[in-house]
Parts: structure tokens; C-alpha cells; sequence
């Protein structure tokens, strides 16, 4: 778990999106098993000579939040994410095209997007409600509400490419792993955990 903490930071994803591996020389690999959690490198038997494998896990172990409830209110922590978007990409509290069409090109994964697209045509002309060839944050948030009762799949996909994790927590901020908090440093280190631990097993 550690590691692919680790790893996951420096390609800029989720720990819970990768799966680890271990291949020797041979090329034949076994995956390393969370279970291993809390090994060295020496007490998994990690060789010099084999490599790491890293690949997408197919099962996130991170369960993904429930964006809109059922009385279509949006989950506050995604209107503030919602909300830093629209200030990243928007010049005193109002978006253009162009602006929109930057916006649009990083959250569907970089695709180029142009603000002739008829993506952006489609975003003003539903949402821009005073026709000024402006968006502002509350029409942007409502954007972002009816999509996530429609096209929920593809908010989603917005939200992975901001690098936002599916409890959405950014994936810069996730906690860093302390060791000595570990249990197997608490029962390394304090006898009185070590002895409860035989207690309870008696």
C-alpha cells in the first residue's frame, strides 16, 4: 500500500487505480498482494534482477460519492470543486468561450477543444440565461448539475482528469503515510499493545 502511495503520486493518479507486480527475468509475473503491506523489500523477496509492473486495477477500492441526491441538490464538496474550476478558468466571475473551451480541453483529458465547438455553443446556449456571451458561476454550477443527473459517467471523467480521487479528495492532498502510526510500529515499539494483543488471542 506504501509503495503504490508512492508510485500513484508520481504519475498523478489514485493508489486505489493501480495494481503492483513483480516480474523476473523470465517475464513471468505475480501480482504483490496488499497483504504485503508493511514488508520490506526483503521481507517480500524483491530481487535486483526483477522488475516492477505496474498496471490499472480494475476494481477501485475507493467508492465513489453520490454526486446529486435525490432532491437533485449537488454534494457541497463537489460544488466547491465545481466552484475552483469556474476561478481558474474565468477572468472576474465570468467565463467566455475561449475560456470555456480551455476548461473543456483539460477536463475530458486533454482533447483540444475550440471555443467554435459545438460542445461550447451547446454550454451558452443552455446556460448562458441573459444571452451576453458570458458564464457565471452559478450557470456554470448548474451546468454541472443537470450533467450529473444525465451524463453522470462523463462528469466523472472531468473530475479523474482535475486528478480528484472518487471521494473527491485531490490526490496531491492525500495524507501522507506515517510510519511510526502503522500498526506494526505501535507493536514493535510498545510492549503494552504487544502483550494486549496475546490477551485478547487467549
Amino acid at each position: 500500500m506504501e509503495l503504490r502511495v508512492k508510485i500513484a503520486k508520481l504519475i498523478k493518479t489514485s493508489w486505489d487505480n493501480i495494481k503492483l507486480a513483480r516480474a523476473n527475468i523470465f517475464n513471468q509475473s505475480r501480482d504483490i498482494p496488499d497483504t504485503d503491506n508493511g514488508k520490506t523489500v526483503l521481507q517480500v523477496g524483491i530481487k535486483k534482477s526483477e522488475n516492477l509492473i505496474i498496471t490499472k486495477n480494475p476494481q477501485q477500492l475507493i467508492p465513489q460519492v453520490q454526486l446529486i441526491d435525490q432532491d437533485d441538490k449537488l454534494h457541497p464538496r463537489f460544488i466547491q470543486i465545481v466552484s475552483d474550476w469556474f476561478d481558474q478558468y474565468s477572468t472576474d466571475g465570468r467565463m467566455n468561450p475561449d475560456q470555456a473551451a480551455k476548461f473543456t480541453s483539460k477536463a475530458v483529458g486533454g482533447d483540444i477543444c475550440s471555443s467554435k465547438d459545438s460542445r461550447i455553443a451547446e454550454l451558452f446556449a443552455n446556460h448562458d440565461k441573459d444571452k451576453d456571451g458570458l458564464l457565471e458561476k452559478d450557470e456554470f454550477i448548474e451546468f454541472y448539475q443537470q450533467s450529473s443527473k444525465n451524463f453522470l459517467s462523463a462528469v466523472w471523467k472531468n473530475i479523474h482528469s482535475f486528478n480528484y480521487r472518487n471521494d473527491l479528495k485531490s490526490i496531491e492532498q492525500e495524507v501522507e503515510l506515517n510510519e511510526q502510526e502503522l500498526p506494526r510500529a505501535i507493536l514493535a515499539n510498545h510492549d503494552s499493545f504487544f502483550n494486549l494483543m496475546f490477551e485478547l488471542l487467549t
